[in-house]
């Protein structure tokens, strides 16, 4: 008989719970022919890396298997011991068509799940982030937020319409701010971080990432000896500010206001909005990179397909 263990008594098995969720998944690999293991994105439990056992069975709970960019209903067993949760069930909701109808569209919502899989951590919920991203995914693809640009059809340099590569942008944009806002990270781009006075008008800033930041260069003199600055343009940040916490902002449509200039719509200020939203991006990219320290492969990958679009 074992140390430890009474005569006629057995171990005590505590229950593991049944989660009940949706989910989008951001992660997945082959554990066997019929099994997968597979990193999901909950609304109410965040971060779940779990084991479809019997997934890729043709008659299985999964609806076929767990595929990347898809969203459902889920049931979860999990592990509180740092052991892969076991999935039970995944009922397939949404298979985002309009993310898969041009690689453009794909490589954006590659970048999307790269965000999530970068910057949040297992068993730490963030339901208006999950919100962004299904929104920000269904937006994909579909010439949304692109103005006058969206209508032409001509193509956007990245296997889809100008209209396509605008609302990709936006898309991958939008999620990119909204997990740097809610994980606590989001850079203060309306007071100097110098004077913590509104910022003085400039036509560059000084966005200066381990102060989590920006200020005038003329507020700057004497200030952090050494300390990494990146210069950007005006219109840059004014577009940044103008971004809400989920990230959303029609990226065409306040191109006056963007890029400075009052009068009407033209190819040339369409083309200005066009150049300051790709700016915002690097910009966004180059930060998130520096905040979680890592090399997010599939965003850097979206961006140098939407620099030549």
């Amino acid at each position: 008989m074992a140390r430890g263990v009474r005569a006629g008594k057995l171990p005590t098995l505590v229950p593991v719970p049944l989660v009940h969720d949706e989910a989008v998944c951001i992660r997945h690999w082959d554990w066997s022919e019929t099994s997968q293991t597979i990193s999901l994105f909950t609304r109410e439990h965040g971060v779940i890396r779990c084991v479809a056992k019997g997934a890729k069975r043709e008659k299985s709970n999964f609806s076929g298997g767990v595929e990347l960019l898809t969203r459902a209903e889920l049931v979860v067993s999990i592990k509180s011991t740092g052991a892969l949760s076991i999935l039970t069930s995944w009922d397939l909701i949404e298979t985002f068509s309009h993310a898969r109808r041009s690689l453009g569209s794909f490589h954006a919502g590659m970048a999307i799940l790269d965000v999530c899989q970068h910057s949040l951590h297992e068993a730490d919920p963030h339901p208006e982030l999950y919100d962004a991203v299904i929104a920000a995914i269904r937006k994909l693809g579909s010439g949304e937020g692109s103005g006058s640009n969206g209508a032409n059809g001509a193509n956007g340099g990245n296997g889809g319409s100008v209209g396509d590569a605008s609302s990709n942008r936006a898309s991958v944009l939008a999620v990119l701010w909204a997990a740097l806002y809610h994980t606590g990270h989001a850079p203060e781009l309306l007071i100097d971080i110098h004077t913590s006075n509104p910022l003085t008008k400039a036509e560059v800033y000084h966005f200066m990432p381990a102060l989590g930041g920006i200020a005038a260069p003329s507020s700057n003199t004497g200030h952090n000896a050494g300390a990494m600055i990146w210069k950007v343009r005006a219109s840059t940040i004014h577009l940044l500010q103008r971004l809400a916490p989920d990230g959303t902002y029609q990226l065409e449509s306040q191109a006056d206001e963007d890029v400075g200039v009052n009068h009407e719509h033209d190819e040339e200020t369409q083309l200005e909005t066009k150049r300051t939203a790709k700016r915002a991006l690097a910009l966004l990219f180059t930060y998130f990179q520096w905040v979680f320290s890592i090399e997010a492969a599939a965003i850097k990958s979206f961006i140098e397909i939407d620099q030549k679009s």
